[in-house]
């Protein structure tokens, strides 16, 4: 059986200057999927009912012509397919008009890890990079198509990550997002139809995962600790509590951080993930610990905290990124120390002082919109998730809820 064919113009898609794009879809078993002409005619000249350009329309005998002669091609490629196969779905009769590689996953997939690289995000397009060949693994090879990955594959591969790799539910959801982006960007690009999309009826799983925060008893400890001066261990001790001092800095900001940025008790920079200027007002010991290592930059700018190379700079995006990623793995073996050293039962890393930071300032009654501010958050909803570690509000209300009920017991 050969798949119906015709034209079609979606009313839901039509611009605001009135124009539409012509679709050719195939239908089968009552199920269609549609493939973008790339022609576009103003919609008031679309007659719906023959599915062609109305007289009216100034190019109506030349598209009419080029439609007619597209739809030829597809009839004559449907019958040749037709030999070799008693039955073509309407998904087999897309896949005949559209090139395979149009249609490739890990080709998409490649140039999309690309554009992340060139914006600068090395590290993401790293991990991103790392989630797709893990894909390509399971697969079993580079060819397949978007039509190959259907909901079933991507069920049974949740399946995999899970029971066969161990992956966390947060790391299956990571993975199986980057996947979606790809059919994303092909429904953008109107290489498949929405109604192709597998990721249309799967519901990604997540949850947030609780990580510690040091109390103020915790960084008190740490900031009591006798410990070789100039030494490593001190530059990282000093760090993580200027960092949980002035609003919780991002590792990669704070290793970016250079004396230009520090102007008096302010910070004047801008944040590398989401590329805002950021601006804040350090409090007198933060000062102190800044300007302790600001001494020892004998030029007139430098790197800060001098856990990066000089000659490394903010132009050479995969040099600094490895850098980065260096010096906060030698930041973190320093962190873990120090917890050790202080009596610290947590497995402190470079995002705690971070993590701190948000909790303590909701526990001292700061309110969330000034500490997403002065975090940098770009939505609330990651500033209100780490203040769900903090009870002492629920504390609070309970205890006057109590007081009102039996008054005479207090």
């Amino acid at each position: 059986m050969i798949p119906g064919i015709s034209l079609f113009v979606f009313k839901s898609k039509v611009k605001k200057n009135g124009d539409t794009k012509i679709y050719i879809r195939f239908t089968s078993n009552r199920r269609c999927s549609y493939i973008c002409t790339n022609i576009t005619v103003p919609y008031k000249f679309w007659d719906v009912r023959h599915q062609r350009v109305k007289p009216s329309y100034k190019l109506a005998n030349g598209v009419n012509m080029l439609l007619e002669r597209k739809l030829s091609e597809i009839r004559e490629q449907m019958m040749i397919k037709a030999l070799h196969s008693k039955h073509i779905t309407h998904k087999q009769a897309k896949s005949v008009v559209v090139k395979k590689g149009e249609l490739s996953f890990f080709a998409i997939a490649d140039t999309y890890v690309d554009q992340v690289a060139k914006s600068g995000q090395i590290g993401s397009a790293d991990k991103i990079r790392s989630i797709f060949k893990k894909f390509e693994l399971y697969l079993g090879n580079r060819n397949a198509t978007l039509y190959d990955i259907d909901e079933s594959v991507l069920i049974e591969y949740q399946v995999y990550l899970k029971n066969k790799l161990g992956n966390s539910v947060t790391t299956v959801h990571t993975n199986l997002k980057s996947i979606r982006r790809i059919f994303s960007i092909a429904v953008e690009r109107e290489i498949i139809g929405v109604e192709s999309d597998p990721f249309k009826k799967i519901r990604l799983k997540s949850e947030k995962s609780i990580r510690p925060f040091l109390s103020e008893e915790e960084l008190k400890a740490l900031g009591d600790l006798k410990l070789e001066a100039g030494g490593s261990l001190e530059r990282s001790r000093d760090i993580f509590i200027w960092t949980v001092l002035s609003g919780g800095m991002r590792i990669s900001d704070v290793l970016l951080l250079r004396k230009k940025h520090i102007d008096g008790d302010y910070i004047t920079t801008r944040i590398k993930k989401t590329g805002l200027p950021h601006r804040i007002k350090m409090p007198p010991m933060a000062v102190k610990i800044i300007q302790k290592y600001i001494a020892e930059i004998p030029s007139s700018d430098g790197y800060v905290f001098q856990l990066l190379p000089e000659q490394v700079n903010a132009g050479q995006n995969e040099r600094l990124d490895k850098a980065v990623c260096s010096a906060t793995s030698l930041y973190n073996r320093d962190l873990k120390k120090l917890a050790e050293l202080a009596g610290i039962n947590k497995n402190i890393s470079s995002h705690i002082a971070r993590i701190s930071f948000i909790t303590l300032s909701v526990s001292n009654g700061i309110d969330m919109t000034t500490i997403q501010n002065v975090a940098g958050h770009s939505d609330l909803e990651m500033t209100s998730h780490y203040s769900k570690y903090v009870d002492n509000q629920g504390s609070k209300a309970l205890e006057k809820l109590e007081k009102n009920i039996f008054p005479k017991k207090y």
